[in-house]
């Protein structure tokens, strides 16, 4: 799996981004429970640019073929695993309810599974492949070359999917990949920036500074948002991009619970959902929404860490 997501051997570790992946999850979680953000909606744009970035990071890029060798079999093996898993609860459900079988299955479920969360696993394969080609190709652009074209071609991105997804209507995958590919120019800008170390100081604390004024300029002054363009995207990115920055600044030390957290929230994001369908067709009902979001969120942490010690591990 890619190391976004925190599967243990990761080389160089930044703690600060583990711990920041880890919050995010949550975020993820409560907008798949209850609806909520508890971190501004921060949660996937954290996801899809630590992927990209710590993929790219290193000045010397891994040989492709060796790469895609150990990438594919990382997520392809979840992807059929829990599309089976979730597309069986399908069937399971429209027998229970005496509807046809297959209700509900359809041909674009090639593309994402059977259940949409997935669409995150077949899409940061091919980001990666990606970040990893271009990476190959620029790992001897001049640094500061390098951080003016990716920050370029983030903004145009950025404001021409944003300005896509409010004029377009768009169904699912199609939306969810036009959110992420942003993710594309500007992790290659912050995996440039991490390979810097203290060089990049300066241009990631003004990074930093502007992406938080874009993100509250968006969220608290009223009028700041243009209608030909979805404003929350971009709220959301630059907070996660501010975040992101200053973790990259602040990397902060190990500790025992990130080290093990950080290496369970691939198997949070695949496992969550399945709780949460559970919980909803026996109809139980747990409130205040905080709460159901932290017992789904550390139930599937656990029933991850208990996979991961069995021969399924490759699952989560």
């Amino acid at each position: 799996m890619s190391v976004s997501m925190g599967k243990a051997g990761a080389p160089e570790r930044i703690a600060n981004l583990d711990r920041l992946r880890i919050a995010a999850m949550a975020d993820i979680v409560a907008f798949h429970a209850a609806g909520e953000y508890v971190l501004g909606g921060m949660g996937l744009p954290v996801f899809l640019l630590t992927s990209v970035a710590l993929s790219a990071r290193k000045r010397e890029p891994p040989a492709l073929p060796g790469w895609l060798a150990k990438r594919v079999p990382g997520l392809l093996i979840p992807f059929v695993f829990w599309s089976l898993v979730y597309g069986l609860w399908i069937v399971v459900l429209n027998l229970r309810y005496d509807r046809s079988m297959f209700e509900g299955y359809h041909a674009r479920m090639l593309l994402f599974g059977t259940a949409i969360h997935l669409w995150f696993l077949p899409f940061i394969l091919v980001a990666n492949t990606v970040a990893i080609i271009v990476q190959t190709i620029c790992r001897k652009v001049e640094d500061r070359q390098f951080l003016g074209v990716t920050l370029v071609l983030s903004l145009a991105t950025l404001a021409i999917c944003a300005t896509k997804r409010q004029e377009v209507s768009m169904i699912d995958p199609f939306r969810q990949w036009v959110f992420s590919l942003p993710c594309l120019p500007l992790g290659l800008m912050m995996g440039r920036a991490i390979s810097m170390k203290a060089k990049s100081t300066s241009f990631l604390l003004a990074v930093a500074i502007a992406a938080l004024a874009v993100w509250g300029l968006l969220t608290f002054v009223e009028g700041a948002q243009w209608s030909r363009w979805e404003s929350a995207m971009v709220a959301r990115y630059s907070l996660g991009l501010g975040a992101i920055a200053f973790g990259i600044l602040i990397r902060g030390k190990a500790d025992p619970f990130t080290n093990s957290a950080v290496t369970t929230i691939f198997g949070v994001y695949l496992i969550h959902p399945m709780l949460l369908k559970v919980l909803r067709t026996l109809d139980v009902r747990i409130t205040p929404w905080w709460f159901l979001t932290l017992l789904v969120f550390f139930a599937s942490m656990l029933l991850t860490s208990v996979i991961r010690s069995t021969a399924m591990k490759k699952v989560v």
